[in-house]
Formats: structure tokens, sequence, C-alpha cells
């Protein structure tokens, strides 16, 4: 919204204010309601005006005070509910005019345009980011870096004071340093503040598991019931949704974040268990016939393409390679022993 178009548009704020004394008259109640409805930001407007006008209305309660002193007072000031019209304004009372009422109002309790800007800046709207099915790579606009997997999506409001961020699914955060505003990611029930790091968070939908991986500096996780626990450099914290119990590994999966870096270490691993990475970072469906369920493999691949990776696993196994329509199908005779 354009504050300052509001702020020098003395009909609005007059409207506005003698709403808000209930001084209003049906024609202007309605015209003030088809203000509000022509766009969102009038009625958030309205909305924070409403706010300030109702906490002022408690403390009055509270408070003796000189009206007509309170109006001169408040006059060369500019108070946003109190814009004086071009011509002479006429009160209905000189006692009870609803402009000295509203004056009055906010200056027992403290506000001015000031304070609306003060409550301005906390009405943030949200911005959201989804990654769909793509691995998205992006900054926020404190110059954090992230890495959003695919199917993910988090959502972030920066203010003066804090920096939060809500998420669903995976993504790595390398953060911005920032001495003067926190960085907060919320993960459902569980709440993760940065201590100048960069870390993992996994947490799908629809699995009762968070997985927080601290690639360099520290994080504090904390659950709502108060379970604290801090994360250093390499160590993996695992919060499970359903008990409410946080772990912690100190030795983390080598391909946590083989999404972000396309490195890919395999020691002895099950094929099954490399179809299943593989598939999740390039986004396709392998699948492996049953003769092979008990081959491993040990490799490593670094910014490989799919078919490349393919090809070394099916030499290393010797392995059959086939694609049908949206499905790639490894199969073979199967493995004796387990891969060294």
């Amino acid at each position: 919204m354009d504050t300052n178009q509001y702020l020098n548009d003395d009909a609005i704020e007059t409207l506005i204010a003698k709403v808000l004394a209930g001084e209003a008259n049906e024609s202007e109640i309605a015209s003030l309601k088809t203000w509000r409805q022509t766009n969102p930001e009038n009625e958030s407007y309205f909305n924070i005006l409403k706010q300030i006008f109702e906490e002022s209305s408690i403390a009055k309660e509270n408070y003796t005070y000189n009206v007509d002193e309170a109006w001169n007072k408040v006059k060369p000031q500019p108070v946003f509910v109190c814009a004086l019209p071009a011509k002479e304004h006429k009160p209905v009372s000189q006692s009870f005019s609803w402009l000295k009422v509203a004056a009055a109002i906010l200056i027992v309790a403290g506000f001015s345009f000031a304070a609306y800007m003060i409550l301005k800046e906390e009405v943030v709207k949200p911005v959201t980011i989804a990654s769909s099915e793509k691995i998205l790579h992006t900054s926020l606009p404190d110059s954090t870096h992230i890495v959003v997997n695919r199917n993910s999506e988090l959502e972030y409001v920066f203010t003066k004071d804090q920096r939060k961020v809500a998420l669903q699914g995976e993504a790595f955060f390398d953060i911005a340093p920032d001495a003067n505003r926190q960085f907060i990611l919320e993960v459902g029930n569980l709440t993760i503040v940065d201590i100048g790091t960069a870390f993992n968070v996994n947490a799908p939908v629809n699995s009762d598991s968070v997985v927080v991986y601290v690639e360099s500096g520290e994080v504090k996780i904390t659950s709502s019931t108060g379970k604290e626990m801090n994360l250093l450099k390499g160590e993996t914290g695992i919060f499970m949704r359903s008990s409410d119990l946080l772990s912690k590994e100190l030795h983390a999966d080598t391909n946590l974040v083989s999404y972000k870096t396309k490195i890919f270490v395999f020691e002895n691993a099950p094929l099954e268990v490399i179809a299943a990475k593989l598939n999740e970072v390039y986004g396709v469906n392998i699948t492996i016939s049953d003769s092979l369920i008990n081959c491993h493999l040990t490799s490593t691949f670094r910014n490989e393409e799919i078919d490349a990776i393919l090809e070394v696993i099916a030499e290393t196994l010797n392995l059959k390679v086939s694609k049908l329509e949206n499905k790639i199908v490894l199969e073979g005779s199967g493995c004796n022993r387990k891969e060294d």
C-alpha cells in the first residue's frame, strides 16, 4: 500500500476517524466499506488504525484528560486519524467533537504516526518458495543461500527484528550473518535457531521424523514442549513428531545433502538404497529386479549425469539397463556376495 497516498488524503483519514469514533452516518459507513473492499491493502490499513483506536480506548478508561488541551497538543503533529480537512472544520459539539475525541484518546494512549509506522512494519506478507519437480538454488533477501529439494516448500517473513522461515520438505540453508536479526526456522512444532551456521533439514510432510544435519557452525533445536538440543558441525539431530523425542547421531549419512552437491559416496551400499537415492536426487524412477536384492556397491560419483552413473553401476555389477517409458529397470543374474 502507498501509505503516503492515504496520509495525504484528508477525506479518507477523516472518514476513518469518524467511523472509529462512532459519529459516521450510514452513507459514510457504506463509503468506507466500499473503499476497504477495493484493495486488500486498504483493509489492512484500516485494521491497523482500528487496532490502535481500540487499544487507545482501553487506556483512556484509566485516565482523565482535557479534550481541548489534547486537541491543541495534537494539531501540529502528523497524527494519522486526525488529519485536518483543507477547509475549516466545524465540529458538531464544542466539547465532544469526534476529531477531538479521537485526538485525545491517541494522546492518552501515547500513539501517533510513529506508533502506526512501528505497527505497520510488523504487517509483512509472507513469501512462499516452492520447488515443485526441480531442485531449486536461490537466495533469500538477507543473502542467505538455500537449496530447496524437490516437492518442498518454505515460507519466510523478514522484519527489522528477526528472520523467520517455515519449511515443509527438505532444504539446505547457508545462513548470512546478521547480528541484529536472529534466523529462526520452524518445522511443524520444532524450532531451529541458527547460531552462525550452514545446515540441512529434511522434514517430509508424510514422515514422522525431522532430520537436522549441521554442515558447519551450530544450531539449537527446540520442540514445542520445551525439549532442547544443540548440534555442532558434523552432528545430526532427529526429532520424532509423534513421540516428541530428540536424539543425536555423531556420524551423518554421507549422502544426506547429495541433492545439493550431486556427490554420492556409497560404501558397500545395497543396490536398492542406491537406486532410491538416485531417484530422489535426479527425479527418475529406477527399479531393480528381485534377483539383485543382494547386490551391494562401493563407489563415489561427483557431479555425474544419471546415465553415466547407471553405466558404471551396470558395468561393475554386470547388469542390463532398460528404459521403459518413464521407468529405468536394472536386471541381472544376481550377486553371490557383497561388493567390497
